[in-house]
């Protein structure tokens, strides 16, 4: 999304703050407080399920409520506040603000931020925390005196029982605390620690919270789930309420994920511990089965148990219960789309804010609007992969914390907040799968997937799609290595060399982080269409992720270097696995929401049938099999056209080339053309037919080929650059003005540099042969096809995919308006 920042918000906060008429009432409840509850019916939401959700509508309905937000702010930085919670609620809505993507540089959250360092230390749990995640999500240096003081105040202020209560009124021992304010005080904590471990070289800017802490919370809130998994407000007070069960739910993530990375360590031999037993987990079985109790009584409508109230903050738990589990459906339920549905519907159509229904979210709207924004910002954030549930047994998962450690990695280095989620492919569509831009199976024994589920994954390669995998504890020798060869050859059994090694010149070991030499040999791969789509490793490397949190990482590169150049070879090969696969392109989640839909006025020409071929020749026609059928699907989707793609490919000489009003063509090496091809060719243009072909990925041999070839064709007419005014590339023709595209150019800093890539804003390049007053012949000396589907590795250079279905679309809308011979 796109803020105007600097002059427009100094603008707006010096603008007459539009207050509307929430004026403070006495409250029977506190600000963030979640008072015990009477169990609701269970009320299944259809929100998601018949709402025809856009893109646009989210990026809107976050913009509006940053704009309300803005435009209500106080001069001195804070909110119209409930009672003495001025400090938690500045805390709460700056925190909003940043992770709707707003600056620590932009006016209002400088201005807020100021507020909070001229406070002083608050003694209320809610705000302690709040205030701790403020400034964790700001990436603020200078603030590490502040987070410390927090957490040190949080971790001192733990009731005994695990929990903690309001404030610091009442002794320990006679606290009996809430789940909401400890759901709060671990949020704080968690944040903390995260934020000083990803500060890699100041250890100064060291905080580590004491694994008691975790320890004593997670012995609480195992100890107090009710028997059908959801939680209560308290310990004595067991009403199930779905906020609640949010709570314990997150909780126990939190808590079971901090105590397992404190307790890293090499073994008695001084080696990593890795693929040890995997016994029964208290807190894996915790979180089922609060899941379970969730999926059976979800809705976006309603906190369920709460007789109506705390809507919005009960959606921000639910988003951390998605997130924090990996979990794209609860259930059967979409929870994110869900519950942008809801709440792209419930905003307020003037003044872009919420309001809930219960005392707090109706009388203080900014309260809700900032719950909301949490929800829609932080749950929105970019999928980087997807970890495969697979058999036998939890083979999948010898190393729980493989694909977390990974994504920090990849967080910490691209500076960007990304997700990663588990998928059970029997469970799984097609649809589902294309919004996982790297699927990940580990297993040391022989996968089982069955095959339907083998059928998704080609499916899902041939679309773009990418499979890493890895032999984890010696799965070379125990099963994994040969099982998944066999699977990728029943896969394509037309690629019968199966997965081949990745040689040196492979972009895979530079594309992000130089892998040094020595790791050469240790993947391999195969090509799907454009690319290497499988890459695979025969050597453990989740184990070393399972060990590449930032503490142990620095304390191994102490202690043994041999081993700490394993965890960051590990660490390199992982991200440059996933920069190679997704261009470091990753979109946010609501962003698939229509995916394959182009925005274009409809009815632009009658419902024809129009045939489309692509070209057989010797310079690698095959290489992009999807580039014309997802050509197609946007042309279809976006004219109204009927258009049939014929799967055997037509060498120019076949006289069934007349057939067909525009021909496809694309290679990557060089080619010729024979004579009985060029008349052909000559004859089919002469005729009316119309040639769109692209070099793959910019090469060089095709394209000097393709040049070569017309000029042998059409001697008398030069291939030359179409101009940037011709109305090929307006929408005169029902199609997109593309003045401006996007195109990716790949470069290299010099020997042992990593490949960088830029993304340029320039001006279309198509070279035409004219015959008569029409261009016959459109040919893009960069790349297009693999663009097209969604296939282009990283050190492919040409177009993006949305520009390269533009330029092919205005492509076909032009030829089809043209003048016949």
């Amino acid at each position: 999304m796109s803020f105007l920042y600097g002059p427009r918000w100094e603008k707006v906060a010096m603008m007459k703050k539009a207050k509307g008429s929430f004026s403070p009432r006495p409250l029977l409840v506190l600000l963030f407080g979640c008072c015990s509850f009477l169990f609701a019916p269970v009320q299944k939401s259809a929100y998601g399920q018949g709402f025809d959700l856009k893109p646009e509508q989210v990026r809107r309905a976050i913009d509006r409520g940053v704009d309300y937000l803005v435009r209500r702010q106080e001069d001195d930085g804070t909110w119209i506040h409930y009672g003495d919670y001025e400090h938690g609620q500045a805390a709460l809505t700056v925190l909003a603000l940043l992770q709707a993507g707003m600056s620590p540089e932009d006016g209002p959250v400088q201005k807020t931020l100021s507020y909070l360092r001229t406070k002083g230390r608050s003694e209320k749990t809610y705000t302690v925390a709040l205030e701790t995640m403020a400034f964790t999500a700001a990436r603020s240096l200078p603030d590490i005196g502040i987070i410390r003081r927090n957490a040190k105040w949080l971790e001192q202020n733990q009731n005994d029982n695990g929990t903690w209560s309001y404030g610091p009124e009442i002794s320990h021992s006679n606290r009996t605390g809430d789940h909401s304010n400890t759901q709060f005080a671990l949020l704080g904590l968690y944040e903390a620690e995260r934020f000083s471990q990803s500060i890699q070289e100041d250890n100064n800017a060291s905080i580590r919270i004491d694994s008691r802490t975790w320890q004593n919370s997670l012995d609480h809130f195992l100890s107090t789930q009710n028997i059908d998994g959801s939680w209560g407000y308290t310990s004595a007070d067991r009403a199930a309420s779905a906020s609640m069960t949010c709570a314990g739910i997150s909780s126990v993530i939190i808590c079971s994920t901090k105590l397992r990375d404190s307790e890293s360590k090499l073994d008695n031999q001084g080696e990593l511990p890795c693929c040890g037993a995997m016994p029964e987990n208290r807190a894996d079985e915790s979180i089922d089965r609060g899941l379970q109790w969730l999926a059976k009584n979800f809705s976006v409508d309603s906190n369920i148990g709460a007789s109506g109230s705390w809507l919005f903050y009960y959606l921000y738990g639910l988003e951390r219960v998605g997130r924090l589990s990996s979990q794209r459906f609860i259930g059967n339920h979409d929870w994110y789309r869900e519950g942008t549905a809801k709440l792209v519907q419930a905003q307020d159509g003037l003044n872009g804010f919420w309001q809930g229904v219960g005392l707090v979210e109706n009388q203080y709207p900014d309260i809700a609007t900032s719950l909301a924004l949490l929800f829609l910002t932080k749950g929105r954030r970019p999928l980087l992969l997807a970890k495969v549930v697979h058999g036998p047994a939890r083979d999948w998962n010898h190393h729980p914390d493989d694909a977390a450690h990974l994504t920090r990695y990849v967080e910490n280095q691209w500076e960007v907040d990304l997700t990663w989620q588990l998928i059970d492919l029997e469970d799984a569509t097609v649809e589902d799968l294309r919004q996982i831009p790297v699927l990940y199976i580990s297993g040391q024994r022989a996968p089982n997937f069955s095959d339907q589920s083998l059928t998704k994954i080609k499916e899902y390669l041939q679309e773009g799609g990418f499979v890493f995998a890895e032999a984890c504890c010696n799965g070379k020798r125990s099963g994994f290595d040969q099982g998944f060869r066999q699977m990728v050859r029943k896969m394509f059994p037309d690629h019968p060399q199966g997965l081949v090694p990745l040689l040196e010149e492979h972009p895979i070991w530079r594309v992000e982080e130089i892998v040094p030499p020595e790791a050469v040999g240790s993947l391999h791969g195969m090509n799907v269409s454009c690319r290497t789509s499988i890459i695979y490793s025969d050597e453990d490397i989740s184990c070393r992720w399972q060990f590449g949190m930032p503490p142990f990482v620095r304390n191994l590169k102490r202690l043994d270097a041999d081993l700490y150049q394993e965890v960051r070879t590990a660490q390199s090969i992982g991200i440059n696995v996933l920069a190679y696969a997704t261009n470091r392109e990753l979109k946010y989640k609501f962003e698939y929401f229509n995916d394959r839909e182009l925005d274009l006025p409809r009815n632009i020409l009658s419902r024809n049938q129009l045939y489309l071929a692509q070209v057989l020749h010797s310079g690698g026609s095959e290489a992009a099999p999807q580039a014309l059928p997802n050509l197609k699907r946007q042309l279809v989707q976006t004219g109204r056209l009927d258009v049939h793609f014929q799967p055997a490919e037509l060498p120019l000489a076949d006289p069934k080339i007349f057939d067909y009003p525009v021909l496809f063509m694309h290679g990557r090496n060089a080619f010729t053309l024979s004579q009985a091809d060029r008349d052909n060719l000559k004859e089919y243009v002469n005729r009316g037919g119309v040639v769109l072909a692209d070099s793959i990925c910019g090469n060089k041999a095709f394209a000097d080929s393709f040049r070569q070839a017309m000029k042998e064709t059409f001697p008398e007419i030069p291939l030359e650059r179409i101009p940037t005014e011709h109305p090929l590339f307006t929408s005169q023709f029902g199609g997109f003005d593309l003045k401006t595209i996007r195109r990716r150019e790949a470069q290299r800093a010099g020997e042992n540099q990593p490949l960088r890539v830029f993304e340029r804003k320039t001006e279309p390049l198509l070279e035409g042969i004219a015959i008569g007053e029409r261009y016959a012949v459109l040919f893009s000396p960069y790349d297009m096809s693999c663009a097209m589907e969604n296939n282009a590795s990283i050190d492919c250079e040409g177009y993006i995919t949305e520009d390269a279905l533009r330029i092919g679309v205005n492509a076909v809308l032009y030829s089809l308006n043209q003048p016949g011979p």
